[in-house]
C-alpha cells in the first residue's frame, strides 16, 4: 500500500526536526499511538482514518486479516479494528488468534459488524474483543474511542498525553487526565454492567425457550396419544412410530 504525498511529507518533516533539534528535546516526543483497521469497506476506513490522523495515530489498512496478522508479528499496533464477519478470516478467529498468543494478548481489539444483536456482541466479548461497533460507524464514537486509547497509550509509557484545545497549562492538562481516568473508570463499570445485563438475558431467553418447547412436545405427545394416529397426523404432521400400542412423535421442524 502506497503512501499519500501529505503522509511523505509529514514523515520528512519529522525526520528533519530529529536532525535539527537538540537531543533532550527530541525525546520529550512522546511515542505515537498506531493501529490496523482490517475491513474493505471504504465507508468505515474514511471514518475511522478522520479520526485518526486528527489524533495523530498511524493508521494502516489491511483488506485481508491473514496479511494483518503477519504485519502484527512484525510492528504490534496500539489498536487493532477487525471486521466480524470477514470472509477470508473472521475477525472473532483472528481475535481469538491474538489472545492465544501471549505477545499480542494485550492488544485492544475492537469487531465491526452489521448486526447489534445481543448474540453478535456476546460472540465478539467471548473472543476477547475490548469493544464492538456497529456499522455504519458512528464518527462520534469512533472519535472518543480512539482519543481513550490514546490516552492509555501515553499512560503506559509513562508521557503526557496531548493537551486538549483550549488547555491553560500544567493544572489544566493534571485536570484534564484526572477527569479523563474518572470517566474511563465509569465507562468501564458500565459497560461490565451491561455485559453482565445482556448475559443474563442471553441466559433466561434461552431458559424461556427451553421450557416452551418441552411443554410443547408434551402436549403433542399427550394429543397423539389420546388421538386416533389418522387424526392426529392430519393435526400434526410428522414423523410417526407405533410401539408397544402407543404412538409415539418425533417433530421434524
Amino acid at each position: 500500500m502506497g503512501l499519500s504525498p501529505s503522509l511523505c511529507l509529514w514523515l520528512s518533516f519529522g525526520a528533519l526536526v530529529r536532525v535539527w533539534m537538540p537531543k533532550d528535546a527530541v525525546t520529550e516526543f512522546p511515542p505515537t499511538p498506531s493501529l490496523f483497521f482490517v475491513d474493505s469497506c471504504a465507508y468505515s476506513w474514511a471514518r475511522v482514518a478522520e479520526a485518526a490522523w486528527s489524533l495523530d495515530y498511524q493508521a494502516t489498512q489491511f483488506s485481508s486479516g491473514l496479511e494483518a496478522l503477519e504485519q502484527i508479528h512484525i510492528s504490534p499496533p496500539s489498536l487493532i479494528l477487525l471486521e466480524q464477519n470477514a470472509l477470508e478470516l473472521p475477525g472473532t478467529r483472528l481475535c481469538e488468534m491474538l489472545q492465544a498468543n501471549p505477545y499480542t494478548r494485550s492488544i485492544p481489539v475492537i469487531l465491526m459488524g452489521q448486526s447489534a444483536s445481543a448474540e453478535d456482541r456476546d460472540l465478539a466479548f467471548a473472543a476477547g474483543a475490548s469493544g464492538y461497533w456497529v456499522k455504519p460507524l458512528s464518527q462520534g464514537e469512533v472519535f472518543h474511542c480512539l482519543r481513550t486509547q490514546s490516552l492509555l497509550h501515553h499512560l503506559s509509557y509513562g508521557s503526557t498525553p496531548p493537551p486538549a484545545l483550549g488547555s491553560g497549562g500544567a493544572r489544566s492538562q493534571q485536570v484534564l487526565l484526572t477527569s479523563l481516568q474518572r470517566r474511563l473508570q465509569q465507562q468501564a463499570q458500565n459497560l461490565q454492567a451491561q455485559n453482565q445485563l445482556l448475559l443474563q438475558e442471553v441466559t433466561e431467553r434461552k431458559q424461556i425457550e427451553l421450557a416452551l418447547r418441552e411443554e410443547q412436545e408434551k402436549s403433542d405427545l399427550l394429543l397423539l396419544n389420546v388421538l386416533p394416529a389418522p387424526i392426529a397426523k392430519k393435526l400434526k404432521p410428522g414423523w410417526f412410530h407405533k410401539k408397544r400400542g402407543r404412538v409415539y412423535y418425533v417433530n421434524t421442524y
